[in-house]
């Protein structure tokens, strides 16, 4: 997994 779908996934989830 790459840094750069980490990042999708976790801006995506909606950071807190």
């Amino acid at each position: 997994v790459t840094e750069e779908l980490l990042w999708e996934l976790f801006v995506q989830a909606g950071p807190v």
